[in-house]
């Protein structure tokens, strides 16, 4: 039992002493209070990054980059716009179409090999 009383009386002498005791209270309060800024910057980083991850997948599975929309359109059309050393302009498919807005019109055969089809109305 004696050790516990020495323990009691040094405990006691400490904080008998004011400004020993509040400087050690105002110590541990800086210290809960620091742990608890850092477990807050860690939750809001944890969750800025987790939206940002978010944003970033999301934005790459919506749509395609520019670059691969051009990709994209060079693969499906492989004819120049202009005719090299010429001014002749190369028509798409639907600029060709939309040239006849009003008659039936169709393209046949393979791409690059098409042959434009106009039809004539017959009246009965």
């Amino acid at each position: 039992m004696k050790p516990d009383s020495k323990e009691k009386r040094l405990l006691a002498e400490l904080l008998a002493d004011e400004d020993l005791r509040e400087s050690t209270l105002r110590g541990g309060l800086n210290a809960i209070r620091r742990k608890k800024i850092q477990r807050q910057s860690i939750r809001i980083g944890a969750v800025l990054s987790a939206m940002v991850l978010f944003i970033l997948v999301s934005r790459n599975t919506e749509r395609p980059s520019t670059s691969a929309k051009q990709q994209h359109a060079a693969l499906q059309s492989p004819v120049p716009e202009v005719v090299p050393g010429t001014t002749v302009r190369v028509l798409k498919d639907q600029d060709l179409l939309d040239l006849f807005p009003d008659r039936a019109v169709a393209l046949v055969g393979p791409p690059g090999k098409q042959k434009l089809i106009l039809f004539e109305a017959v009246n009965n």
